[in-house]
């Protein structure tokens, strides 16, 4: 058998219960492993710790490694203590709160996904016609991205953009984003690492808040300083 054949994901089972969230902060995940469209993440909630509603585009599997959790899923509340194992349909609705601390195990089953691009508006009416992936949509006769208004706000899904052009294409679509304009990023884990380097690059520049922090991605609002211009 060949090594690429097989991932050994974790020699036992303290090993996906490592991930432990900072004091003051109630949730960390790790990304354990990615592949073809599914993916596997450890998620550690502190007691009280609630994630809102949220759909995932794929079938998910959430199995409790150790503490129990709720899930209300449509509008059923399903108690998980340790040891439960869950399906969830793609695109049905669900909700968690961490009744202890707890650690989860989620498996994305197949992405499913379109990498975003910033399109012409027939292709974006094309796209938006057979799928409900989001993507850049340029005001016509407009060389950046001037939005008014949350709802039509740009989003960039990056998590099947390939990890070596990732924070490039970020930093990319950033420049075409007016003073006063937002882009929404939608990410795997909790980007740090990029918010670090896009202060660096414009210092001061963009305001982020944190949209949604699910099991299964990450939202996050960067607003352009109205007096400020990217670079």
């Amino acid at each position: 058998m060949a090594p690429d054949d097989y991932t050994l994901l974790a020699a036992d089972a303290s090993a996906l219960t490592e991930t432990r969230a900072p004091e003051g902060d109630t949730m960390r995940t790790r990304r354990v492993f990615s592949s073809h469209g599914t993916s596997v993440s450890t998620i550690h909630l502190r007691r009280g710790a609630a994630m809102p509603t949220h759909a995932s585009r794929s079938p998910i599997l959430v199995q409790v490694l150790d503490g129990h959790v709720a899930m209300v899923i449509a509008h059923d509340r399903v108690d998980l203590p340790e040891g439960a194992l869950l399906h969830v349909d793609a695109g049905a609705p669900h909700s968690v709160e961490a009744v202890t601390d707890a650690h989860l195990l989620l498996i994305v089953l197949g992405a499913g996904r379109v990498a975003p691009a910033i399109e012409s508006a027939p292709a974006i009416e094309a796209r938006q016609a057979a799928s409900d992936v989001p993507v850049l949509r340029p005001p016509q006769g407009a060389t950046t991205l001037n939005v008014i208004g949350q709802d039509d706000e740009p989003v960039l899904d990056v998590r099947d953009i390939p990890r070596a052009i990732r924070h490039a294409t970020v930093l990319g679509a950033l420049t075409a984003i007016a003073p006063g304009a937002a882009l929404v990023i939608v990410a795997p884990h909790d980007p740090l690492r990029l918010l670090a380097e896009i202060d660096e690059r414009w210092p001061s520049t963009f305001a982020v808040s944190y949209l949604d922090r699910g099991l299964e991605h990450w939202r996050l609002r960067l607003t352009h300083a109205p007096s400020t211009a990217a670079a």
